[in-house]
């Protein structure tokens, strides 16, 4: 599998925000080929990524590219992710967009 979870919008308008929360809670990632949880080209209100168990994949942990969320929001959030054993790449890669990253 090439990636266990990819959310994009390969049509994104720069001026276009969706009203649209996506949260990703409580998942086991394992063994993919490339990165493991991308979230690229979106413009949603808001984007939790917690309590997530990503072990041993070929590429990042998680890839956040040209994300951006609603006005008086921080960004991505993650809190309390476990990165582990990835081959190559990084724990958490962000590029072009706002992440807060939390530890408990």
């Amino acid at each position: 599998m090439e990636h266990a979870i990819r959310i994009r919008d390969p049509a994104l308008k720069q001026a276009t925000h969706n009203d649209l929360q996506i949260r990703l809670l409580y998942n086991k990632i394992y063994n993919t080929v490339g990165d493991a949880l991308v979230l690229q080209n979106l413009r949603v209100r808001q984007i939790d990524v917690n309590n997530n168990d990503i072990l041993k994949n070929q590429q990042n942990g998680i890839f956040v590219q040209d994300v951006f969320c609603g006005l008086g929001n921080r960004g991505v959030k993650m809190k309390d992710n476990s990165i582990s054993e990835n081959a190559e790449g990084n724990g958490i890669q962000i590029a072009n967009s706002s992440a807060v990253i939390e530890a408990s």
